[in-house]
């Protein structure tokens, strides 16, 4: 079973960036390698921040002109 402190479980990370652990509900987890803060994609407030963020990038290019 994975627990929120089996963050370096190989298991846990897709491709070695992508972090999906359903067990760990932080949204924010430390990043494998290197520094700095990565998504956690089993919480579902990940996937909306980060449409919210791909929408706010891609409005200017959509609908200004």
């Amino acid at each position: 079973m994975n627990t929120p402190t089996d963050r370096q479980n190989r298991e846990n990370w897709y491709l070695g960036v992508f972090y999906y652990n359903i067990s760990d509900k932080k949204l924010f987890v430390p990043k494998r390698f290197g520094w700095g803060w990565t998504f956690n994609f089993a919480n579902k407030w990940s996937w909306f921040l980060l449409a919210i963020l791909v929408a706010s990038i891609a409005y200017p290019f959509i609908f200004i002109q």
